[in-house]
């Protein structure tokens, strides 16, 4: 017979991923100081979205969208939305048991408990990102919305 094993979490998340730290005074830091556009598109390839449609889901306009990639920097607000949708599909990641294909295919799918939409269309503010943080509080728990 085959025993159950629980997937055991990796050791370091999608922020460490990418040269983040995780929480503290130095992810402060580094939201305040601004994403480099290269780790906003390691975060788009993660998640499975080009890094133009994340920016759209972000609510970053395409002209400034190409005008960070090309300063080579998002600005701290552009930033601090970039990480609290990262650190809503970290938990989109746990949710399945930390497969990351499972995740992104998750995000991508509209849901019921947000109204149709998909999780990723909801990265928009922090409302939104706590509600997709609920739905995903509520899946784990076995409460189907």
């Amino acid at each position: 017979m085959k025993m159950f094993r629980p997937a055991t979490k990796p050791s370091n998340g999608l922020l460490a991923s990418i040269g983040l730290p995780s929480r503290g005074l130095q992810l402060i830091d580094a939201v305040k100081a601004g994403l480099a556009s290269a780790q906003f598109k390691h975060i788009a390839v993660l998640m499975g979205v080009s890094p133009l449609r994340l920016g759209q889901c972000l609510g970053i306009s395409n002209s400034t969208f190409y005008r960070r990639l090309k300063h080579g920097r998002f600005s701290s607000e552009e930033s601090d939305k970039v990480v609290r949708a990262a650190l809503v599909f970290e938990k989109a990641v746990g949710l399945f048991e930390y497969d990351q294909s499972l995740a992104r295919c998750w995000i991508q799918t509209p849901q019921k408990g947000l109204n149709g939409q998909t999780p990723v269309q909801c990265f928009r503010t922090g409302v939104e990102c706590q509600t997709v943080g609920d739905l995903i509080g509520r899946l784990e728990m076995g409460v189907l919305s």
